[in-house]
């Protein structure tokens, strides 16, 4: 007989009887198994509550919470996160989100893509592999962006809210392929939503280096439109889109070819002529125009350039048009490749984070403070928000009220240690458990 056999026979005697009372063995025996059978249905109970609890807190702590019913969500993102989590694993963008909050680029040593951000901080992997800034509506219902790859590319405007989505094969990427395509959008350029979402400006060239008139770009309408902006005939040969003036007016910089002048022309997308132009007196020497040459203010009214890691303010509008009304030194980590963001009342100015020195700002606001913080370790080098999120409250979620704005190491790994500390109380526990255990015996 073994030890084990041995203490449960022993089980019956495990109270004292007095001598002259005579011990009934069944019914001995029966209370002895019932015991035995209480403790392992405790130990079975225990295990299962510990592995509960384990789950439970993996599931909880490791993934925020996200829409689950977007046909119920509000038609507009009215809140940003607060904070942007690590990941541990990459969701695919659904069809069906509920408008999104903004969009992250993540940039480092083994990893690469963009990534859709919900108001409460969750980050989905949209399916793009080209190098081409996907672009979000005003109020974060639409999402534009060149899906597939280098050579079967299309953009895509869809409805985050309803599932739907409109495709544009006129443009892709410029890189041979068996595709009949038109035009092409070259890599690393932004694209400019109209203030009331209907349509979005996006920067193209002709795939015949011939074609006449030239086009600059080109406005894709969430119904499907298709619109090409020709170049206007003084703009030289570098010009840019910069965004919208109104919604029937876009703005496009242009430089001389002979003189170097600045000049932005403002465009009617239904004529597609130029209506006017602002001439930037400037001393500055922009010395070559790019696509991140700037961006306008939601009301029309200002030109934000970047340039010498400065941001320079222009009048569009009135009597000082064209003239300096102000600048601001860029933050140390700005995204020089990023697009400026501009709200009603605010510009916000993209920075990127940095493993090594632990900066986890991810957008910083012009007149102070900083409205978006991210996990160093998510490598984030640009990001750009819808504006109905900025302008709303921002979204905590756990991390939020237990750190706020802390870029602490523990502000980051909390959940970690936090799993770490229950999965070391539970080892403990049954460790403790099982030494009573054995000492009773």
């Amino acid at each position: 007989m073994t030890g084990s056999e041995l203490r449960d026979a022993l089980d019956v005697v495990v109270r004292e009887e007095a001598a002259a009372i005579h011990v009934d063995a069944s019914a001995a025996w029966q209370q002895g198994r019932r015991r035995r059978l209480r403790r392992r249905v405790a130990v079975a109970a225990a295990a299962v509550a510990a592995i509960g609890i384990v789950a439970t807190s993996v599931a909880v702590i490791t993934d925020p919470p996200r829409p689950l019913d977007p046909a119920s969500t509000d038609p507009v993102a009215s809140s940003h996160p607060l904070r942007l989590d690590y990941l541990y694993w990459d969701d695919d963008l659904p069809s069906r989100t509920g408008p999104l909050a903004g969009l992250v680029e993540r940039s480092g040593p083994d990893i690469y893509g963009w990534y859709a951000a919900s108001p409460e901080g969750h980050l989905w992997l949209v399916d793009t592999d080209v190098d081409v800034l996907p672009s979000l509506s005003p109020d974060g219902s639409h999402l534009a962006y060149m899906r597939g790859g280098y050579k079967d590319a299309e953009w895509v405007v869809s409805d985050q809210v309803d599932g739907t989505e409109v495709t544009f094969p006129e443009i892709g990427t410029g890189v041979d392929s068996d595709l009949d395509r038109r035009y092409f959008q070259a890599a690393q350029s932004p694209s400019y939503w109209s203030p009331d979402g209907s349509a979005v400006l996006v920067n193209i060239g002709a795939m015949d280096p011939d074609e006449d008139p030239e086009p600059t770009a080109a406005v894709l309408g969430v119904d499907g439109s298709f619109s090409a902006i020709t170049t206007p005939d003084t703009a030289g040969s570098s010009s840019f889109p910069l965004g919208w003036i109104d919604d029937r007016h876009i703005a496009v910089i242009g430089q001389s070819d002979t003189t170097n002048d600045l000049r932005v022309y403002v465009v009617d997308i239904r004529t597609t002529f130029p209506v006017r132009e602002v001439r930037l007196l400037s001393k500055v020497d922009y010395s070559r125009v790019s696509q991140w040459f700037g961006t306008i203010s939601t009301d029309g009214e200002v030109l934000a350039t970047v340039s010498d890691r400065r941001i320079r303010y222009y009048s569009l509008q009135g009597p000082r048009q064209g003239r300096l009304r102000g600048s601001m030194t860029t933050p140390a980590t700005f995204a020089g490749s990023c697009p400026l963001t501009w709200t009603g009342t605010d510009l916000y100015v993209p920075t990127a984070t940095d493993r090594d020195t632990g900066a986890s700002a991810i957008l910083t606001r012009a007149n102070g403070g900083t409205p978006i913080l991210a996990d160093p370790r998510l490598d984030i080098s640009c990001s750009f928000w819808a504006r109905t999120a900025l302008e709303g409250p921002e979204h905590r979620g756990i991390g939020g009220r237990l750190f706020g704005t802390s870029e602490s190491w523990l502000s980051w790994h909390w959940r970690e240690v936090t799993i770490s500390n229950v999965l070391g109380a539970l080892l403990l526990t049954c460790g403790l458990v099982l030494t009573i255990r054995r000492r009773r015996r």
